[in-house]
């Protein structure tokens, strides 16, 4: 309890937690009010409505073509599948107009099957068709229609929005998993055993404190107080978001186009938690090491920030291509590790640079070896140390 108190009553880590909560609740603003609200470019009914100009524009041109001299053969066909098409975005506008996401989609997905066959026919027909997208993305909005169908999760107006309990805490964990989250928890975690070298560390060894405890509480505790604060705090915007939009299920899907693996939301969750869990051992841990090494006592909180904030600008650079799946500060980022190993195309030509679908359990396994390494160096150095004087 000593440490904790010592801990809670520095004036540092009290500003400092207390930007942590702010940055939580702002996290929550976010999710209320951007993450549970369509992006004005892809507004469901904006886009359902010039589908039907187009339909209606393409219906007629096709009609004075059917009335012209030569009409081509397959014009019949063209324009009945037009009407179809007309009649389908006329019912998925009229189920935006009543909110009914679910009907949306069951037609939408009605739509997609219609275009695989199509895509399909003209395959085997050795036919290139103009369909927009092609068979992977029409293919995984079939997939993850059929996933929410099972989740028994209510659907939403866009793949990528997920308001629920389960949501709300997935979409905090985004922000604080990030660059900026990991400097805060690093300047507060960072430099807990650095604040007591070399004064405090003189008095603890008057009091005769076992140096051993001592060294695992300066780790454990500042680490398990930060990390059960942000647990509570989840929590309550969970049961908040949770009132408004339910809770959510364990198994609604992560809406990704040609992914290498499937993830749904409470198995995301558990790996953001646990990499947040790493992510804090793996700071502190650190900062533990390098106040072996440095008299002042922010020097360390310092230099892994800067650590991060360079890491966060050459990891992108094409030269890393080859060695960033052996850089540990990659898997310091859940974010990165989602992003670099999900297939996206979104770093520097594609995705899939880490280890594919175990690049998550790799990734934490770097961590937690590296905190193990971390915090047995300097337990090693602190207890044979002879305490630098003032």
């Amino acid at each position: 309890m000593f440490i904790l108190k010592k801990f809670l009553s520095n004036n540092k880590n009290k500003v400092l937690l207390s930007l942590l909560l702010i940055g939580l609740i702002l996290q929550f603003i976010a999710f209320e009010t951007v993450g549970t609200n369509l992006p004005t470019n892809i507004n469901q009914k904006v886009i359902t409505q010039e589908n039907i100009h187009f339909n209606e524009k393409n219906i007629k041109e096709t009609e004075i073509l059917i009335e012209s001299e030569n009409p081509p053969e397959n014009v019949q066909e063209i324009l009945v599948e037009l009407q179809e098409d007309l009649k389908l975005n006329k019912e998925k506008l009229h189920a935006l107009e009543k909110n009914n996401y679910k009907e949306f989609w069951r037609l939408e997905n009605l739509h997609n099957e219609k275009m695989l066959k199509r895509l399909e026919e003209a395959e085997k027909k050795g036919e290139e068709s103009s369909l927009v997208g092609g068979h992977e993305h029409i293919k995984s909005m079939s997939k993850w229609y059929h996933q929410v169908l099972n989740s028994g999760q209510d659907f939403t107006q866009a793949p990528g929005l997920n308001p629920s309990g389960l949501g709300a805490a997935q979409y905090i964990l985004i922000g604080l998993g990030g660059l900026y989250g990991l400097i805060l928890l690093t300047f507060i975690c960072g430099d807990t055993l650095a604040m007591e070298m070399p004064n405090g560390l003189r008095y603890y060894h008057l009091m005769k404190k076992d140096k051993k405890v001592l060294h695992f509480q300066h780790l454990f505790i500042p680490a398990g107080f930060v990390l059960l604060l942000i647990l509570f705090a989840l929590l309550v915007f969970a049961l908040f978001a949770g009132l408004q939009f339910g809770m959510g299920s364990w198994n609604f899907p992560d809406f990704v186009v040609g992914a290498t693996y499937d993830l749904f939301q409470g198995e995301e969750l558990l790996w953001r938690l646990l990499y947040l869990l790493l992510a804090i051992l793996f700071i502190t841990s650190l900062g533990q090491l390098l106040s072996q090494f440095i008299r002042k006592a922010y020097i360390p909180s310092a230099i892994i920030a800067l650590l991060l904030v360079t890491y966060s600008v050459i990891h992108t650079h094409e030269v890393m291509k080859t060695i960033i799946k052996w850089i540990p500060l990659t898997y310091l980022d859940i974010n990165t590790v989602f992003q670099f190993s999900n297939g996206e195309n979104s770093w520097p030509t594609s995705g899939d640079f880490l280890f594919g679908r175990d690049s998550l359990g790799i990734g934490a396994l770097v961590l937690l070896s590296c905190t193990i390494i971390f915090y047995s160096t300097s337990h090693f150095l602190f207890t044979k140390y002879i305490y630098r004087k003032a």
